[in-house]
């Protein structure tokens, strides 16, 4: 086994230097170094009686765990390089062990930090005692993750760092994760029911209580228009009051509106807005077709395109990435449909079109080298009857 490998794969990679003026821990407030660290008692984040009954980790291997994040957020790679299972991993060298632990992007002061949460890692300690050139004996393993207050540009921030703990021969050792002074991106989680292609039901399953979510698309412009209140909050979008389109589940954090993420996109569609509709044009991207027209398909992934039986229409592809792409019409056993389809063309300034008289049979248009990422369905309705 690679013991390179289990090291690094379980989360250690390099991270980040920096100078620390004044620090607290969760335990006493002050940092392992010395006393003179320690800030007012104010900011102290918990003590180790709290820390006993909220994470299950045994007293040695929390402390361990905070003093391989104190030494390696105050660039001590020398320090830190003492906390390393070295004489146990042969296969990596010093330089590597040394980018294990050197870390990158430097705050200019941390401040405090708070020991959030603990992750048994029972699968890394198996797979060293499944080794048979691992000399000594791993009996647990944890990922501690930690929020630390540090300051950046002048500003004071949190940020989550992780630290590896690994118990061999009764010892513990240890190496932090990568640190970043970047804010991760929002996250949230949504449930979308939709029981027709105008309509869409969306559940708010889990956020983080910073973050804020909404919807933006068809007629939406601003996603608080939209948003949800908590956790288990519904939200049912129609048509016939947001419009049709590609809409975005949009997650941000609540002091910080530009800092936004998409969680989930979906699709709406009216068919009302195909009444008129002749001409459709797609373009080709590996990842998936783009619309291009009508507008309210424009800049949607693979859209369900609404005909109307025995109407004609052109189908067109134009632009796109470059790679090799045709455009087919495929009846529900993915079957060509009336020899609907283009030659393989990779220019992408090039335009091909299909003249198509909407029959039953059509139900989806694919671009057949890609077909797992470039296939949208086509509906083919008896009439537009708005009435009914």
């Amino acid at each position: 086994m690679n013991r390179r490998r289990l090291l690094f794969g379980s989360g250690a990679l390099l991270a980040l230097a920096g100078c620390v003026e004044t620090l607290e821990t969760d335990s006493t407030g002050t940092s392992p170094e010395s006393e003179d660290n320690a800030t007012d008692a104010d900011e102290t984040a918990s003590d180790d009686e709290h820390e006993d009954d909220e994470h299950e980790v045994p007293p040695a291997a929390r402390e361990t765990g905070r003093d391989v994040l104190v030494v390696s957020l105050t660039g001590d790679t020398e320090t830190a390089l003492n906390y390393v299972p070295a004489a146990y991993f042969d296969s990596v060298d010093d330089a590597e062990w040394e980018e294990l632990v050197e870390q990158s992007t430097p705050p200019e002061e941390v401040h405090a930090m708070t020991l959030e949460n603990a992750i048994s890692d029972d699968e890394f300690v198996a797979d060293l005692e499944a080794d048979d050139e691992f000399d000594g004996t791993a009996t647990a393993a944890y990922v501690l993750e930690f929020e630390v207050d540090v300051e950046v540009d002048g500003e004071r921030i949190d940020r989550p760092a992780r630290v590896t703990v690994l118990e061999i021969d009764d010892e513990w050792y240890g190496w932090a994760e990568q640190f970043s002074t970047q804010r991760s991106e929002p996250q949230a989680a949504i449930d979308i029911d939709k029981s027709d292609d105008t309509t869409a039901t969306l559940t708010l399953t889990s956020k983080p209580d910073d973050v804020v979510v909404g919807v933006r698309g068809g007629d939406i412009d601003d996603s608080a228009e939209y948003q949800f209140d908590a956790v288990g909050d519904s939200l049912t979008l129609e048509t016939s009051d947001v419009g049709s389109g590609q809409f975005s589940v949009i997650g941000h954090y609540e002091d910080d509106e530009d800092h936004a993420a998409v969680v989930s996109t979906f699709t709406l569609t009216d068919p009302a807005a195909w009444a008129d509709v002749t001409e459709i044009t797609l373009e080709p991207q590996t990842a998936g077709w783009i619309g291009v027209e009508p507008t309210h398909i424009e800049g949607v992934e693979n859209p369900d395109l609404v005909l109307e039986e025995g109407r004609e229409y052109t189908i067109a592809q134009e632009g796109g990435d470059g790679a090799m792409h045709d455009l087919q019409l495929w009846d529900e056993d993915e079957a060509v449909v009336d020899d609907y389809a283009t030659e393989l063309i990779d220019d992408p300034d090039a335009r091909q079109e299909l003249s198509v008289t909407a029959t039953e049979e059509l139900a989806a248009y694919v671009c057949e080298p890609h077909e797992m990422t470039m296939r949208g369905e086509i509906e083919v309705v008896s009439e537009f009857d708005f009435d009914n």
